[in-house]
């Protein structure tokens, strides 16, 4: 049987190697038992889960807006005019400067539009924990969705 060198008074004053253990290896045991890893409860969960639902709700619903406002804003379409009633070429005709405008714009308000997004969602990944961040993690794959605005399966 094995005992710790504090049961042997000669050994705990002296040291060792002494008369009772002339060498200084003295055998160690130990037994490990796995602790669970520490897990966000469920009504945290809860509340995290609606917290990012109602950010991609809020997202959801500013980019339907701008679409709806956009498409709102678009220039109508140009009938067909002819030109000696002949076709160019490949069957595609240029856009009207009006359509070439509002294309361009609606290219840059989308672009604008995708950063704040994605800044939103960078700003409510980085307040959270270690906990946190492991619960969205299980759920999604966080760097997509950090990109895209899209969930996707870890």
């Amino acid at each position: 049987l094995w005992e710790t060198l504090e049961a042997d008074p000669e050994g705990a004053a002296a040291g060792l190697p002494n008369r009772t253990l002339p060498s200084d290896h003295h055998p160690v045991a130990a037994t490990f038992r796995p602790s669970p890893a520490p897990r966000l409860d469920a009504a945290a969960e809860e509340a995290l889960m609606a917290l990012l639902a109602a950010l991609e709700g809020a997202q959801d619903a500013a980019r339907s807006e701008l679409q709806a406002e956009l498409e709102a804003k678009a220039p109508a379409p140009e009938a067909e005019q002819a030109t000696d009633g002949k076709k160019k070429k490949g069957g595609k005709e240029k856009p009207s400067p009006e359509m070439i405008a509002h294309i361009q714009e609606t290219r840059k308000r989308t672009r604008e539009q995708k950063e704040v997004h994605l800044q939103a969602r960078q700003s409510f990944v980085e307040v959270l924990g270690e906990l946190e961040l492991d619960a969205l993690e299980r759920s999604m794959n966080l760097s997509t969705w950090l990109e895209s605005g899209t969930r996707s399966l870890p």
